[in-house]
Formats: structure tokens, C-alpha cells, sequence
């Protein structure tokens, strides 16, 4: 007659208030850190074109522009 084997002691998980960042993250399943990590990098993707975006249609005015060019004329 075949025995099986000894249930595995099951470790306790930590209070929530006990867990660091990573701890918590680790907990999670491997779908759910899937899709926070896309969601993340969607996220900073959409800053990447929105402040490209940003650049084109509001130049820097040229009196900022003239500022910075007095400013390194004066330092050297």
C-alpha cells in the first residue's frame, strides 16, 4: 500500500503592516505582477508621447531662450 508523504508545515504569511514593498509585491500572483508592471510601463510610455507631444506645440518662448544665452555669455 503506497503512503504519501507528510503534509508540508505551511509557513505563515506576515501581517500586512509587517511587509516591505517587495514582500508585498512577491505576494501577489504571477498574472496580477504581470499586469501592474504593464500598466506601469503603459503608463510611463503615455508621458513619453504626451510630453513629446507637449515639446512641439509649446516652444520654449524666446525670452527664456535669450536668458539662458546672456546667462553663459555673463559665465564665460
Amino acid at each position: 500500500m503506497p503512503t504519501t508523504p507528510p503534509p508540508r508545515p505551511q509557513s505563515q504569511p506576515q501581517p500586512l503592516r509587517n511587509r516591505g514593498l517587495w514582500q508585498s509585491y512577491a505576494a501577489l500572483s504571477p498574472q496580477t505582477r504581470l499586469r501592474l508592471s504593464l500598466g506601469v510601463c503603459a503608463v510611463a510610455l503615455i508621458g513619453i508621447f504626451v510630453s513629446d507631444m507637449l515639446e512641439r506645440r509649446l516652444p520654449p518662448r524666446d525670452t527664456a531662450i535669450k536668458q539662458q544665452q546672456a546667462e553663459r555669455v555673463e559665465r564665460d
